[in-house]
């Protein structure tokens, strides 16, 4: 077969999906005016992580996915991740094959050399070098991919054969069904309700990731809003529930520093080169006073409730 890397010769493979999912933001606004989550501790200045997060990550996770996290955490030819997860389908591993493909699939963008060009004559070499190793850092996770590896097909068939031996696989469908039912007719909750209680016992952070918004958004009577702990974040809210969602990957045990797929894309591609997906977050708020301590309250309530597999904080009451 073909050779990405010999075909491409440096072209980065982003997954344009899951770039767009992990950029949107939602504004949601309590519809009480008394605050309705205690203010989380302070992150401190840009880059620094809550006591919260470094418990999460210092904790291991222990699920039947704890093994392929920790590889896919650390690794970079994915190639030879992937061999690996496909072995394991009953731990997940079609599953994180399936979101490794995805991120190096063809239907995406090359690296900016503009960006380099740009900062190299603003004499910004510090920030011109981060997007260089951000680019080499996807490039290797990629490069040793052939076009037939991540062809949709294939990965649309990895998907299907994954239902029937996948748990992560058959979580995440269960929860789409469920959310479709329960979004169009609140009556249908109760079957959202047992498969986010089968996701949170599960505990893999790719799984979360994947949920993204639909962890917690609902409609009723034609109203859009977040349910968190009883109460409904409407979407004018000053508590930004979205990039609460986006960071509770995090607590669960995905590494989410500079290596990570998100961040290297976001510097790769649009040169916003962070340490972490809170320094990210905390500088698209950074001049809404308050905003970031509100988003770490959300988010740590949050991880209060996965950590105790309480679905019923995410459910309307």
């Amino acid at each position: 077969m073909y050779s990405v890397r010999r075909h491409i010769n440096g072209m980065l493979f982003l997954s344009v999906s899951a770039l767009c999912a992990a950029s949107v933001w939602f504004h949601l606004q309590d519809e009480h005016p008394e605050p309705i989550l205690e203010t989380a501790r302070s992150a401190g200045r840009v880059g620094a992580l809550p006591a919260s997060v470094q418990t999460a990550v210092l904790a291991a996770p222990t699920g039947p996915s704890a093994e392929l996290l920790r590889r896919y955490n650390a690794g970079s030819d994915m190639r030879a991740f992937v061999r690996y997860a496909l072995q394991h389908p009953e731990n997940g591993g079609y599953f994180y094959a399936v979101k490794v493909l995805q991120q190096c699939q063809e239907s995406a963008v090359g690296v900016r050399a503009d960006l380099l060009h740009a900062y190299a004559a603003g004499n910004d070499a510090h920030r011109a070098g981060k997007v260089a190793a951000a680019s080499d850092r996807l490039h290797r996770r990629c490069a040793e991919f052939d076009f037939d590896d991540v062809a949709e097909n294939r990965v649309r068939g990895l998907w299907k054969a994954g239902r029937d031996k996948d748990p992560l696989i058959q979580a995440s469908v269960d929860y789409s069904n469920a959310f479709d039912a329960d979004y169009k007719n609140p009556a249908e909750s109760a079957a959202r309700a047992r498969a986010l209680e089968n996701i949170l016992k599960l505990g893999d952070p790719l799984l979360l990731d994947d949920l993204n918004l639909r962890l917690a958004l609902h409609a009723d009577e034609g109203r859009k809003f977040f349910a968190l702990g009883g109460r409904r974040f409407d979407l004018n809210s000053d508590t930004d529930v979205g990039a609460a969602i986006y960071l509770l990957p995090c607590a669960a045990g995905l590494a989410c520093d500079e290596t990570e797929f998100d961040m290297s894309a976001r510097c790769a591609v649009g040169g916003s080169c962070v340490r972490s997906r809170f320094e990210h977050v905390e500088q698209s708020v950074e001049n809404i006073p308050g905003a970031y301590a509100r988003i770490l309250a959300a988010y740590d309530a949050m991880r209060v409730a996965v950590a105790a597999r309480d679905a019923r904080f995410f459910a309307l009451r």
